[in-house]
């Protein structure tokens, strides 16, 4: 299950929101994957994460290495940091998400955060719909 998290090829299959996702560079149990949104047709973020693979606790860290906006407006992402984890139970495995993101203060910020928590539900849903396909 893990490698369905992990596997670049894949992103692409529960991110259904990027305008693309480029693999940047990659090493024995990581990557750098670049992903372009595109709202509006005004707004587009391309950011910039690591990510690493520790088999030893199923968990797939990310970090953000950078990320840039068109829009001087949007608060800016400071850092962000998160993980994805397998625990296996009983009945099958349990997949925990967890990110944390750190914005520059600004007159939109609560926007932003607002709409961030929305998209991100968006995404679980997405992600959750992904792993019960694949997993069947």
């Amino acid at each position: 299950m893990i490698n369905l998290i992990y596997n670049f090829k894949k992103i692409s299959k529960y991110a259904l929101g990027a305008k693309s996702i480029e693999l940047v560079r990659q090493g024995e149990n990581w990557y750098d994957v670049t992903f372009t949104y595109r709202k509006l047709l005004i707004f587009e973020n391309q950011s910039t994460w690591r990510r690493a693979l520790n088999r030893h606790e199923y968990k797939v860290v990310f970090k953000m290495i950078s990320n840039r906006n068109n829009l001087n407006i949007m608060p800016k992402m400071l850092s962000s940091t998160g993980y994805y984890q397998v625990r296996p139970e009983k009945e099958g495995c349990r997949v925990e998400y967890f990110q944390e993101c750190k914005l520059k203060s600004g007159f939109l910020k609560d926007i932003y955060i607002n709409k961030a928590k929305k998209e991100a539900i968006i995404f679980l849903h997405e992600f959750k719909e992904y792993i019960e396909k694949t997993c069947d």
